[in-house]
């Protein structure tokens, strides 16, 4: 056995079925022990930036490891992005990179790049492989920190001959690495949260990722159930508590919504699982939640009072922390002391709730959320890419379900979108997956539309276009007096034609009626499917609170009714 077939096998071993990648030549004796078996899947993607956003979007629908490929030099740069995008997001990939044979290293070999340094601040950890027989113990390892603690991605550099030589043994210990392993809740502090809780006149809970990684929406669910009390997402947590739910207030933050930033600004206890506060949800860090004591559970300690100060601090994951907690409040004595605030609450979500089922021509990108919360299959799996069109989706879908809804959230990485969608349906064929794009986005992945057709992995795309990079667009207006450059795309390319070049099928949209039917459509094909939807270019893309300005200071669009700013009476 070589190296690369050394490598195989510990990955098989870890119940790998999926890679995503490219050949090249320095990964090219992986390559040929690939094309000697045939229960590990490769799916050959057309540009290592999409095998690691496909491994991302493989590894957020599953929960399992998404592992890709790319060669040395530019092939293992163009993972990067990825690689970056998948930290701030604590997603479990494994990235194997190629490089020149060690007696090149350090000589300016053709396509010698170091991106074992490139990636250590981007991973969990970093690995360089030079020895065939280390390649057992350091796939175990890799596995064990990407999926241990909070997830993450793990880097692989390989040398060429690492994978070209016999194995001379083969020890798969683990390496004596020190493994965060979280500890179980503090009993004391769960009892002292659930007090807080329970004795709170203005409660609200927080979910982050955390909580959908954790596969802790159940435990969510039930504990704001059991509390009668509001609940917050982030967009890494939609679905964690279905979208529907009479307890779900939904986004929160700068793209969020009015109901959700006034009640954490006015609430007196926060409970906030699984977030690291980041400041597209926080806003002006003052301002956010000022009268609230925050109870923060997370199962990294390095994100306690980072960006919030925390009155009570628990390390736990999401999951076992949630269960004590529901635990001691089924048990506890309670009296609703909460039930003003929850009036309140109800009647400022009815105030506003936009209406997004408007009949403009050009077509509103509200209308278009609208007609996929009613046509799309209630297990459709929806990915979007980075944009005014990201920030629609993530407002106003409702996902009902954990794992249903995949962006890339820390990085904000354009181009997300296709590729994840892949992934996904990677992992779940019998799921129909829709990416929610437009243009400016796509276009940067147009590529893996081959990917789709050849491997067939059929999703379908929802493209809205309006010809612009829609939040530069925004932003020049807002902050740059309208001087416009470099964020008109127009209409090249034509869509349509694009994506039948590519072996699928595409349909364009222009009228609101029109829409349902094509939703419909899209999620029962069985190919490549794009849905070109013309939407209004002057869109505004609100509601929108300026870069690091107060969550309760939103600007609002002509769809958005006001809010009384101190609504809740709270000084």
């Amino acid at each position: 056995m070589n190296g690369s077939q050394a490598l195989i096998e510990s990955m098989r071993a870890q119940g790998q079925k999926t890679l995503f990648g490219i050949p090249g030549g320095a990964v090219l004796p992986l390559y040929d022990a690939l094309s000697q078996q045939s229960d590990v899947r490769h799916v050959f993607t057309r540009h290592e930036q999409g095998a690691v956003h496909a491994a991302q979007g493989f590894a957020r629908a599953s929960g399992q490891t998404g592992v890709c490929i790319g060669t040395s030099g530019p092939g293992a740069t163009n993972l990067v992005t990825g690689i970056a995008d998948a930290y701030m997001d604590s997603t479990n990939i494994i990235a194997l990179m190629g490089q020149v044979p060690s007696q090149l290293l350090g000589k300016d070999a053709f396509q010698e790049t170091d991106v074992f340094s490139m990636t250590l601040p981007l991973t969990k950890h970093s690995f360089k492989v030079m020895q065939a027989s280390q390649f057992p113990s350091v796939v175990k390892s890799a596995y064990r920190i990407a999926n241990t603690g909070r997830p993450g991605p793990v880097a692989i550099e390989m040398t060429k001959d690492a994978l070209t030589a016999p194995v001379t043994e083969w020890g798969d210990r683990e390496l004596a690495l020190n493994y965060y392993v979280p500890s179980e809740p503090n009993q004391d502090k769960i009892r002292q949260a659930a007090l807080m809780l329970l004795e709170a006149e203005r409660p609200m809970m927080l979910a982050g990722g955390g909580v959908t990684i954790a596969n802790a929406g159940a435990e969510f669910t039930a504990l704001a159930e059991a509390l009668m009390c509001f609940a917050a997402t982030t967009i890494t947590a939609k679905g964690v508590i279905p979208g529907d739910h009479p307890l779900c207030l939904g986004q929160l933050g700068m793209h969020g919504r009015q109901v959700t930033n006034h009640a954490i600004a006015n609430c007196d206890v926060l409970l906030a699982v699984g977030t690291r506060f980041s400041d597209r949800i926080t806003g002006r860090i003052e301002s956010f939640a000022p009268h609230a004591k925050v109870i923060h559970v997370d199962i990294d300690p390095s994100e306690f009072n980072k960006n919030v100060d925390a009155f009570l601090a628990i390390a736990a994951d999401a999951k076992p922390g949630l269960k004590e907690l529901l635990r001691h409040v089924l048990a506890a004595q309670r009296s609703d002391r909460s039930k003003a605030w929850r009036e309140k609450v109800k009647e400022l979500d009815r105030q506003c709730s936009c209406d997004i089922a408007r009949d403009e021509v050009p077509i509103r990108a509200e209308r278009v959320i609208h007609e996929l919360n009613r046509h799309l299959p209630e297990n459709a799996i929806v990915c979007t890419e980075v944009g005014h069109h990201q920030m629609y989706a993530t407002h106003f879908f409702k996902s009902r379900k954990p794992r249903h809804f995949i962006t890339s959230a820390g990085a904000g990485t354009m181009g997300f979108g296709l590729p994840a969608a892949i992934g996904a349906k990677a992992a779940k064929p019998e799921q129909p997956v829709i990416d929610v794009g437009s243009e400016g986005s796509l276009v940067m992945v147009c590529q893996e539309m081959a990917t789709a057709v050849t491997e067939k992995l059929p999703v379908s795309v929802c493209n809205l276009n309006n010809g612009w990079y829609a939040i530069v667009k925004q932003w020049q207006k807002l902050f740059y007096d309208g001087r416009y450059i470099a964020s008109k795309l127009g209409d090249v390319p034509d869509w349509v034609k694009l994506t039948e070049s590519f072996g699928g099928r595409a349909l364009r949209v222009t009228r609101p009626s029109e829409l349902g039917d094509a939703i419909k459509e899209a999620a029962r094909s069985e190919e490549l499917f794009l849905l070109d939807v013309i939407t209004d270019s002057s869109d505004a893309g609100m509601p929108l609170v300026p870069p690091l300005g107060s969550n309760t200071e939103m600007a609002l669009g002509q769809s958005c009714p006001t809010v009384e700013r101190n609504y809740f009476g709270v000084r």
